[in-house]
């Protein structure tokens, strides 16, 4: 006997519930949004520089190289990756 038949919760199949009875299926624009997100601040430099804009204050590249302990050229191309 599955814990959905105690409930008495039949409308999905238990692999697709969370353990209070959720249902787990995504849409699959977000997952891809998820995805796009994750892989912009995934890198530790862009994820400092993000950090650092988030208080909204305008920098630039020189002062986003010394956050992100990586050269001015360098820091300069990161923000193009964090354009979703």
């Amino acid at each position: 006997m599955c814990s959905s038949d105690l409930r008495g919760e039949t409308d999905l199949p238990e692999r697709r519930k969370f353990v209070y009875g959720g249902d787990v299926s995504a849409e699959r624009d977000t997952d891809i949004a998820l995805a796009r997100i994750s892989a912009a601040i995934g890198e530790p430099a862009r994820a400092r520089m993000l950090l650092r804009l988030m208080d909204g204050h305008a920098r630039t590249s020189t002062e986003l190289s010394v956050v992100a302990y990586v050269s001015p050229s360098t820091a300069s191309v990161h923000p193009n990756r964090l354009k979703l």
